[in-house]
């Protein structure tokens, strides 16, 4: 049975599944696609935020149990949470906050994209695993891995839209970065 001091952890969750749901119908349907880059851009980044960040990155700050304190582990989480920031750093400064949501361009190839096809999911992985650490949740350590399985699926979906588009571009890309999140792993 879920307590009131799990129900802030269930919440978030849904919300975030919710969103991970939203966006893979969005990317399945070019119509809808379509009328969602017809949205503001501010609408856009608002519902990238409420959606995925907030959820994400809040679901280990949220009442829930925590592990035994140790200093070696929350070493660790700060280190994953940074290296985060320094991947998104590298990867915004190429493509954009919300690269996802902007019209079509070139693919990318250089940078941090010259190294992993998907470096904000990469990103992404690293703040929650990092974040759920260094705050000792257990909940947000478990759901990592869901996480780590949506930002796959999503990776499958986007790619797929990304060989319709940009075709013969992408293609070469894929076949010059072969490593989607983690290079010689993934």
């Amino acid at each position: 049975m879920i307590s009131f001091e799990n129900s802030a952890f269930v919440c978030l969750v849904a919300i975030n599944l919710i969103g991970f749901i939203s966006c893979f119908v969005i990317m399945l349907k070019s119509a809808l696609k379509k009328n969602f880059l017809k949205m503001p851009k501010s609408f856009q980044k608002v519902y990238v935020l409420v959606i995925f960040a907030a959820p994400m990155f809040g679901s280990p700050l949220v009442p829930q149990p925590r592990f035994e304190p140790s200093y070696v582990i929350f070493i660790i989480g700060t280190i994953l949470a940074l290296l985060s920031v320094l991947i998104w750093i590298q990867a915004f400064k190429q493509i954009g906050i919300i690269p996802g949501i902007r019209q079509k361009s070139k693919v990318i190839t250089s940078g941090i994209y010259g190294i992993v096809r998907h470096p904000l999911y990469l990103g992404s992985i690293l703040m929650l695993l990092g974040l759920a650490l260094a705050f000792r949740a257990v909940y947000a350590l478990l759901y990592a891995p869901v996480i780590i399985i949506l930002f796959t699926v999503t990776i499958f979906i986007e790619e797929k839209s990304l060989t319709e588009e940009y075709r013969e571009e992408y293609l070469a890309y894929k076949r010059k970065v072969k490593w989607r999140l983690i290079p010689w792993v993934i």
